[in-house]
């Protein structure tokens, strides 16, 4: 694919390699009712470009990118460069069980004005995560340890069952999402889990204030 800034005709080209420095958050594909919800994901992308995040990436598998069509894939990416608007780089997952498939998803990718794949690693604390990246750039050490502490519980936590069920829970109680609803084989959280999840979310909070 183009080297990001060697084709300013596209939304988003002007970064040059510097697009791939910093903190980029893989954002989840929120859905409502089935489908792809176009507006909620207009509002986490302001947000994250708002809370400072350096990147965004779009259809990794946070963004539950196996139960996404063709079409949708590729319209998902689409969309978020829509929305980013040149603000921040946008890169796309296009990885696939078949090798064709993933070389046109990049093709595509690229066409639809992503500045970079990824093929084949937060939606909800990209601020704190964007000054731990920045902290290490600046080699403030041991600030950013400190930081990664307060974080790391959460972290954990939103692992507890696949990704991204936990984080989708959390967004859509904060208010960023409208429905924390996943596509199968993805399944809801326990009740337990949900417990956690949320007793987590609440403490890191409170830590960070």
């Amino acid at each position: 694919m183009s080297t990001p800034g060697t084709n300013p005709s596209r939304p988003g080209r002007p970064f040059g390699p510097q697009a791939y420095a910093g903190a980029h958050t893989a954002l989840v594909t929120p859905f409502l009712n089935g489908q792809v919800a176009w507006a909620d994901l207009r509002k986490l992308v302001d947000f994250q470009i708002k809370e400072g995040i350096d990147g965004l990436i779009s259809v990794g598998t946070t963004g539950e990118s196996p139960t996404l069509d063709y079409d949708e894939h590729i319209e998902v990416i689409r969309k978020t460069v829509e929305f980013a608007a040149g603000r921040v780089p946008v890169m796309a997952g296009t990885g696939s069980n078949a090798t064709t498939e993933a070389l046109d998803l990049t093709k595509r990718a690229d066409e639809v004005g992503a500045q970079g794949i990824i093929s084949v690693a937060s939606n909800w604390l990209p601020g704190p995560v964007a000054q731990l990246a920045a902290l290490v750039r600046q080699k403030k050490f041991a600030e950013a340890k400190a930081l990664h502490a307060k974080l790391a519980d959460i972290f954990k936590t939103l692992f507890v069952e696949p990704n991204p069920v936990p984080v989708k829970h959390v967004m859509q109680r904060a208010g960023l999402i409208q429905s924390g609803e996943v596509r199968l084989p993805l399944c809801e959280m326990t009740d337990a889990n949900r417990r956690l999840v949320e007793a987590c979310a609440d403490a890191t909070l409170a830590n960070l204030r």
